[in-house]
């Protein structure tokens, strides 16, 4: 059984000197204090012995190495979260606490791969429409090279932030970035891989928009003649977009059995299975078919319309298409339901009409980019645009 600390006053020549044992002293090593009386020796003993009692019987425990660790923790521990979070001082034990909780965290711990397939499964990344599913791999390709085997607590914003200025220069690529990637960490911080989301701090590039780019009437005619020749079996994906205003992804989910025919207003259905968005954000929409969408689409015998109204071979067809017509990459994607909406609007002049078969929420982004677009007299030829 270990001795009990008295800290008796020793006489030394003409001073009183009090032996601190290494549990004790401030420097973790035996420390010898003289004093002149041993009226001050007496006090100071009792001192040291009454913070030992308040402190408990492991401060003996400690060994002089273990005493100086101890010492040298509290220093780092009081220069870190003075200059981190403004704290004088956090404890020994609440140190050890949040270290304890940090290795568990590591020990469950996943890679960013793991939480991309789990966030894509989430998702319903089966259920994306090809395009779809091509831009999030073709824009996650280099992320996932790069932090694919990386923890995922182990990305900073700092890391993704210079990795996305770095790979995508282009304000719009930046921004598409973004929105496919940022969706696993939300996932990660739902899930409890992660105690905050790294991309709250990093904002999307600010893209100034204009008017809307929309075909010619010359262009339209080009269309309308090669829906009649070499791309006839385009034609229905076509026209659906150029005379009602289907997006393109929504047109490579829309199914024969949404366009209703034999209604006294024939109209194409937009669920929200198809509609932009997911299942909690799309906005179903009906759509009115115009007379000449109706003879188009009256070109495909009956007994053919079924499953999608694309053909197997979309995106190669649809890549042909817009070659031949002059369309440039992904800056004219939606250029033909960009036309809809404008012709729509300068035939018409009926906002709620032309905003609701688009499935936008208010008019705002109708006069903001598609106002004045073309003229009435062009609209006439547009929407006059019937099969020979």
């Amino acid at each position: 059984m270990a001795r009990p600390i008295t800290l008796k006053p020793v006489k030394r020549g003409s001073s009183w000197d009090v032996s601190l044992p290494p549990s004790l002293s401030p420097t973790g090593k035996r420390k010898r204090k003289s004093f002149q009386t041993k009226v001050e020796a007496d006090k100071y003993s009792q001192q040291q012995l009454q913070q030992f009692r308040n402190e408990g019987p492991h401060t003996i425990r400690f060994t002089s190495k273990e005493a100086v660790d101890a010492r040298d923790a509290m220093r780092i521990l009081d220069e870190a979260t003075k200059e981190l979070t403004g704290v004088d001082r956090i404890s020994l034990a609440n140190a050890a606490k949040h270290f304890v909780n940090f290795l568990k965290e590591r020990q469950a711990a996943k890679t960013f791969i793991e939480v991309w397939e789990a966030s894509l499964e989430s998702r319903g990344f089966d259920t994306f429409s090809i395009r779809h599913k091509n831009d999030v791999r073709g824009l996650s390709r280099k992320f996932l090279e790069v932090f694919g085997k990386s923890l995922i607590p182990d990305i900073s914003p700092d890391q993704i932030e210079r990795f996305l200025n770095r790979t995508f220069t282009h304000k719009t690529q930046f921004n598409k970035a973004y929105r496919v990637i940022h969706p696993a960490f939300v996932y990660a911080v739902k899930r409890g891989y992660l105690s905050a989301d790294p991309f709250v701090g990093i904002s999307q590039k600010k893209v100034a928009k204009g008017k809307v780019s929309v075909v010619s009437i010359e262009q339209a005619e080009r269309i309308a003649s090669l829906c009649r020749g070499d791309f006839a079996d385009c034609m229905p994906a076509i026209m659906i977009m150029m005379f009602a205003g289907v997006r393109p992804l929504e047109c490579e989910r829309l199914e024969w059995s949404a366009i209703k025919f034999d209604l006294d207003e024939p109209c194409i259905r937009v669920t929200k299975e198809v509609a932009k968005g997911s299942l909690e954000t799309a906005r179903p929409r009906t759509i009115p078919m115009e007379n000449n969408l109706i003879s188009w689409l009256n070109l495909i015998p009956k007994e053919k319309r079924e499953g999608k109204v694309i053909p197997p071979n979309w995106t190669k067809r649809n890549t042909a298409f817009r070659a031949a017509i002059g369309f440039s990459g992904t800056q004219d994607q939606d250029i033909l339901r960009h036309s809809f909406a404008s012709y729509h609007l300068a035939y018409y002049n009926d906002e709620n009409s032309t905003t609701a078969s688009l499935g936008h929420g208010s008019s705002k982004m109708l006069f903001k980019h598609y106002d004045a677009a073309v003229e009435r007299k062009p609209a006439l030829r547009f929407w006059g645009l019937f099969p020979d």
